[in-house]
């Protein structure tokens, strides 16, 4: 799940919902030094990164102590319920993540910002869990390992900085990007486990890589406790919008650069014809306003775009549809795996995935039976699936029972701390 605009509730940060299992985790020894997780995104920012780093140091902290460092503010005078992390918040930036021009210029200060927090916390022998986020960070911690001598795990949600070309950001003949790649992959080589959600991006990690076995996948969670599947007919988002008796394709969170909105919109225009078909836009981004505007200018009324919602509202917005869609650019696979995908098992959507063959939702979908899967640069199969999706209302509910059931085996927190606390214990 992605972007959403305010803080979790007291109910997804209790205890209850946290715990880990300490027989199978263990627990280390204060001679084993301080466990440090250092994330850009933590509560009470929910967005994807930041619910995932925060259920996580929250998990991990009931077998260790743990502190997190990050730039995200607790502006909320209810506190997160955590058991153990301490939590040392410093400066963040006011400039625009959805910007070009500020963009760079916010990673760079976010990142020194959290590397000198680093300098002067983490010592000998501790052990750091960081994210890529923000990316430039990434590239710094080779240099706080190298002068303080603490391990360092790696947990990567996008790859950089073959992303950039992926999105258009930078063309791969640019000296420069060769140069950013060659330095990153050298800042890769000094982790001591870099640790990858797709399978497809194990396979770039490892060509990335000298030492491949420092590369371990363990596949992103959702959290199926706190989301409880329900009839779309009761939905109050479908009722007020009177979709109940349409087939409606449901796409939560980030509406980003990444999300192949240009084909998305090709095929909105395409299908404008099926009926019975919606589509539920509910999110924010980067190319929000050029996909309101693409449905305004052509006069679409199989489509509705509504603004984020909170996640203590997840399950009115994850159950405000019949069908989950995932979409991603052309060229991204293995540079990131959308965790909306989890979110929506959870919530027993079937998933609709129009990602290039071989990438790990395509893989997840095809081999689970959860879902339809297509290749986005063939329009007409992507059309086709559509078409066919009319009246199949049992095997619509049959993939997403398969695709909760799937979660609750395989992509819960708990499955995801306890892979996540063996590789830390054995570094």
């Amino acid at each position: 799940m992605a972007n959403h605009s305010s803080g979790f509730s007291k109910r997804q940060l209790s205890a209850k919902n946290i715990t880990i299992n300490n027989t199978v985790t263990g627990r280390k020894s204060s001679d084993d030094g301080q466990l440090w997780i250092v994330s850009e995104y933590f509560y009470p920012c929910d967005n994807a990164t930041g619910r995932i780093m925060t259920v996580i140091a929250g998990r991990l902290s009931l077998a260790r102590p743990v502190n997190v460092i990050t730039t995200t503010q607790d502006t909320d005078s209810a506190k997160a319920t955590l058991p153990n992390p301490m939590i040392l918040r410093i400066k963040g930036s006011r400039l625009s993540k959805d910007s070009l021009l500020q963009r760079p210029f916010r990673i760079m200060l976010l990142s020194f910002r959290l590397f000198f927090a680093i300098l002067r916390k983490v010592k000998k022998n501790d052990t750091l869990v960081s994210v890529t986020n923000p990316t430039v960070l990434t590239f710094l911690i080779r240099f706080g390992k190298m002068m303080k001598g603490f391990k360092a795990v790696l947990i990567v949600h996008d790859v950089f900085p073959e992303n950039m070309v992926a999105t258009g950001l930078i063309k791969a003949t640019n000296p420069l990007y060769h140069l950013i790649r060659v330095g990153f992959n050298k800042s890769l080589d000094q982790y001591n486990a870099v640790l990858v959600i797709g399978r497809d991006m194990e396979q770039l990690m490892k060509q990335k890589i000298r030492d491949p076995h420092k590369v371990h996948y363990i596949p992103n969670f959702a959290e199926p406790d706190n989301i409880t599947p329900s009839d779309k007919k009761s939905n109050p988002v479908i009722r007020q919008l009177g979709l109940e008796n349409k087939l409606v394709i449901l796409f939560t969170g980030n509406i980003g650069r990444a999300q192949n909105v240009n084909f998305l919109c090709s095929l909105l225009l395409s299908v404008k014809q099926l009926a019975e078909v919606h589509f539920l836009f509910i999110g924010d981004g980067a190319m929000k306003e050029m996909l309101s505007e693409f449905i305004r200018e052509n006069g679409l009324n199989n489509a509705t775009l509504l603004p984020a919602m909170n996640r203590d509202q997840e399950n009115v917005f994850l159950n405000a549809g019949d069908i989950g869609l995932v979409s991603m650019n052309p060229g991204l696979k293995g540079m990131g795996v959308p965790s909306k995908t989890y979110s929506y098992m959870a919530a027993a959507k079937p998933i609709l995935a129009f990602v290039e063959p071989g990438s790990e939702i395509d893989l997840l979908v095809k081999e689970r039976a959860l879902g339809w899967s297509a290749d986005p640069r063939d329009l007409d199969s992507c059309i086709q699936i559509l078409a066919g999706l009319n009246g199949q209302w049992d095997e619509i509910r049959g993939k997403g029972g398969i695709a909760r059931k799937t979660c609750q085996q395989y992509h819960t927190p708990e499955v995801y701390t306890s892979k996540l606390t063996e590789i830390i214990n054995s570094i």
